[in-house]
């Protein structure tokens, strides 16, 4: 893809060794700070960030697609690294896609801030997000009433994407793929607790409220918010509840390191490919829509998007 951007070599390779200095247009800068914030830390994303890119001639709608677009490319990578699927390879002379194999790397450690489990100040509720709204748009309408529907309120995440209500039929089934398992192979109480684990390595304010609401609902009086947050593997848990917690924390903020042993340890203790596809899931769509939120300065929800019963 850069080469198709970037058609001189020299400043694709300036790109991979230090954007910063890569001789590109402004705007394309900001869109490689963005993304880079994005991927690595997006939990210390500011309004004063967001209004550089206004400053350079970015629009609030222009915004929203980069948060889509690094929004849905962390969903793939992820699952594609969690799930250790090959690299491709596009021959022209054949048309065919072959399948290289995923070599093992060791990467730069993530700059992660504060410690994990350390909740940052929640946004603003003066303001749904640092982004503008137009709540009286069809497609907003409609989305609202599924939500409303579906939960009882319209979640903040809604209506700050109002600007791009082409996406909501995404977000819309993001987030019932994150309600429960989809499959019979991992348990609530196990999807609740990747949940848990995920937001707060997040550092995510907004994925707290469900993600917290949703622990205390499958597992009512046992601390395990609190067990999860700092060093979880402190605490007792089942052998395979502290594989699945071990997985999920290795793919939230450094899904590039697993590696064909990681679900094997799943196996061993008793659980199906189906969990680990279910892990793999939560983690990378849950992320998603967290560092979204994070990169928007999106206002937690004063409820937790927890399904009403039918």
């Amino acid at each position: 893809m850069l080469p198709q951007l970037y058609p001189d070599p020299q400043v694709v390779q300036q790109l991979l060794e230090d954007f910063e200095a890569a001789e590109i247009p402004w705007p394309h800068k900001l869109a490689w700070r963005f993304g880079k914030r994005f991927a690595q830390n997006s939990w210390e994303a500011t309004q004063a960030q967001l209004q550089e890119l206004r400053d350079a001639g970015i629009d609030d709608a222009e915004i929203l697609r980069w948060a889509e677009g690094a929004c849905v490319q962390t969903w793939w990578v992820m699952s594609a690294d969690g799930g250790g699927v090959a690299l491709d390879e596009f021959t022209p002379s054949s048309g065919r896609v072959v399948g290289l194999g995923r070599e093992a790397y060791e990467a730069e450690t993530l700059r992660t801030g504060a410690a994990p489990g350390a909740s940052p100040s929640a946004p603003s509720q003066a303001r749904v997000a640092w982004v503008e709204v137009d709540l009286q748009r069809t497609e907003y309408g409609q989305a609202a009433a599924w939500a409303e529907a579906r939960y009882g309120f319209v979640p903040n995440f809604f209506k700050a994407f109002s600007l791009r209500p082409q996406l909501y039929p995404r977000h819309q089934r993001a987030l019932e793929l994150l309600e429960a398992p989809v499959s019979g192979s991992l348990s609530p109480r196990q999807h609740a607790l990747v949940r848990a684990l995920v937001s707060q390595r997040n550092r995510s304010a907004y994925g707290a409220v469900t993600s917290r609401a949703l622990l205390e609902r499958i597992a009512p009086g046992e601390p395990l918010w609190q067990r999860l947050g700092g060093d979880y593997t402190r605490h007792p848990w089942s052998a395979a509840e502290r594989a699945v917690l071990d997985f999920a924390a290795k793919m939230a903020l450094t899904s590039y390191k697993v590696t064909d042993k990681d679900p094997a340890r799943l196996r061993e203790v008793g659980l199906d490919d189906a969990a680990t596809v279910e892990v793999i899931n939560v983690v990378s769509i849950q992320s998603s829509i967290e560092r979204a939120a994070h990169m928007l300065g999106v206002a937690a929800d004063t409820a937790p998007l927890l399904a009403r019963k039918a």
